[in-house]
C-alpha cells in the first residue's frame, strides 16, 4: 500500500500518498461510508464486493504517487508518473463488484478508477449521482483510466433525474485533459452499457472514450 506520514495526515488538506509497495488490496465484502468516502490505494486494487458511499467519493487508485484533495476526491498522479507512464508500483485495478456513490454536489457522487501505468478491468457496476441544495439530482462524475483499459459486461450509470454529468474512460475530451492520464488501449465489449441520461428534465451528460493507441468500442452509450 502507498503511505503518508502521520503528521501530513493530521495536518489535513491535500493528502499525498507514495511508496514502492506492490501489495494488493482485495475487498470481497461490504464497505459503506458517509461523506468521508472510500479510498483504496495500492499496487493492486481488486473489488469483488460492494463499496457504497452516501455523500463521499470512491477511489480505487494505483501509481507511484497519488493525491487526494481535502474532500477525498482524486486529483491526479504525480507528474513523473504521468510523463514516464509505467510506474514501479502501478499494477491492476479490477472491479467485478459494485461501486455506488451518491452525495451532495460539492463533495460526493464521484467514482475514480485510476492506474496510470497499469491495467484497469471493469466488469461490474458503477453508479454515481449528486444532489444539490435545491434537491435536484444530477449524475455524478466517473473517471476510469489506465495504461490498458478493458470494460467487459460493464454497467456505468452517471444519470440523474435532472441531468447527466460526465463519464471519462481512457482520458478527457480528445485526450487533452491534463488531470486524467490517457490510456494507451481502451477496449469496450458489446455487453457494456454507459449511461449519462437526464431521466426527467434537463440535459444528458457527456461520455468520452479515448486512448492514445487502440480504441475499440462495441457497447452502448446513452446520454
Amino acid at each position: 500500500m502507498l503511505d503518508i506520514s502521520n503528521k501530513a495526515f493530521l495536518d489535513g488538506g491535500p493528502l499525498q500518498f507514495s511508496g514502492s509497495s506492490n501489495a494488493s488490496i482485495i475487498n470481497q465484502g461490504t464497505i459503506h461510508t458517509g461523506s468521508g468516502g472510500v479510498a483504496l490505494i495500492g499496487g493492486q486494487v481488486i473489488n469483488e464486493g460492494l463499496i457504497r458511499s452516501d455523500g463521499g467519493s470512491i477511489n480505487l487508485l494505483t501509481g507511484g504517487t497519488v493525491q487526494l484533495n481535502a474532500g477525498g476526491t482524486y486529483t491526479q498522479a504525480d507528474q513523473d508518473t504521468l510523463q514516464n507512464g509505467i510506474s514501479q508500483t502501478a499494477g491492476l485495478i479490477r472491479n467485478s463488484g459494485t461501486l455506488r456513490a451518491t452525495g451532495a454536489l460539492e463533495v460526493g457522487g464521484e467514482v475514480y478508477l485510476v492506474s496510470p501505468g497499469g491495467t484497469v478491468l471493469q466488469e461490474g457496476l458503477i453508479a454515481a449521482a449528486k444532489q444539490d441544495n435545491a434537491g435536484e439530482e444530477s449524475g455524478g462524475q466517473v473517471v476510469i483510466t489506465g495504461d490498458a483499459l478493458e470494460l467487459k459486461s460493464a454497467t456505468i450509470d452517471a444519470s440523474g433525474a435532472d441531468g447527466g454529468v460526465t463519464v471519462n474512460i481512457g482520458g478527457g475530451f480528445q485526450g487533452g485533459d491534463p488531470s486524467i492520464p490517457n490510456s494507451q488501449s481502451t477496449l469496450v465489449d458489446a455487453a457494456s452499457v454507459i449511461t449519462a441520461d437526464a431521466k426527467n428534465t434537463g440535459d444528458g451528460g457527456t461520455v468520452v472514450l479515448w486512448s492514445d493507441g487502440n480504441t475499440s468500442f462495441e457497447g452502448q452509450i446513452y446520454a
